[in-house]
């Protein structure tokens, strides 16, 4: 069984929930405290820290809200395996509260994704570009489907959200290839500010030069990444976010 941690008493200057928060924080973000790690009991806190439990309750709801820790009723409380999560929602509802648009998010993909397909040709492992291969290859098949069966109407979102998931999982393996965990934690809630194009019916389009476009776009991103050279991924990936913005 592993030994759970013990605290010292907290600077009175400061909220006492607040300085037991910031003290485990701490703890969680050195790495102290790994991922599944017990804390220990509300009394124990208690004890250690010298504060109320009404103290420590109120820090451990903190720190749940952060998504630092989880709380297992008739267990206990443990350092939560993954803040993924927890930052991607953040981050999200950050951007939404600020004002920030569509556009927005459309120009700094136009800044940073030919930046992340070259660093991703330089850093992605060969497993990893074999997932961003099968991700693209799951998206593709998906959109060309929908477009197939709703291309004279536009589909419910029951129907949209697999492909937007699909879409952000593409996102996902590409921004994971880079190897630089700024750029991991982005892809989700920038992608989930993007608005799915809608899927319309024209004179000059048709389901099957739809999904030809769809194709030499998301598979740009892998033929960049695989060629290994950051500079003609870089070129490659802004020539095709080009093209595809004079298209749309």
């Amino acid at each position: 069984m592993l030994q759970k941690p013990t605290f010292n008493k907290v600077n009175q200057r400061k909220t006492l929930a607040d300085a037991v928060a910031d003290d485990i924080r701490d703890r969680i973000l050195s790495g102290d405290l790994k991922p599944g790690a017990a804390l220990p009991t509300e009394v124990e806190l208690a004890g250690q820290f010298g504060v109320s439990r009404i103290a420590v309750r109120d820090a451990c709801r903190v720190l749940k809200a952060q998504g630092l820790v989880e709380i297992k009723h008739g267990t206990g409380m443990f350092v939560s395996q993954s803040q993924d999560a927890a930052f991607e929602t953040a981050l999200f509802l950050l951007l939404r509260r600020s004002g920030a648009t569509t556009w927005d998010v459309h120009v700094f993909e136009q800044a940073i994704l030919p930046e992340i397909a070259a660093l991703a040709a330089a850093e992605a492992t060969d497993e990893e570009i074999e997932t961003l291969k099968s991700a693209i290859d799951d998206h593709l098949t998906l959109s060309q489907r929908i477009q197939s069966q709703w291309w004279d109407d536009t589909p419910p979102l029951d129907v949209l959200q697999p492909l937007i998931d699909s879409h952000l999982n593409v996102m996902r393996r590409l921004f994971a290839a880079t190897h630089n965990a700024v750029f991991a934690h982005l892809a989700v809630p920038l992608t989930r500010l993007r608005s799915v194009r809608e899927i319309v019916s024209s004179e000059t389009m048709t389901p099957e030069l739809l999904h030809k476009k769809e194709a030499e776009y998301y598979e740009t991103f892998w033929k960049a990444v695989t060629a290994r050279e950051p500079d003609w991924a870089r070129k490659k990936v802004r020539q095709a976010m080009a093209l595809r913005e004079g298209a749309g």
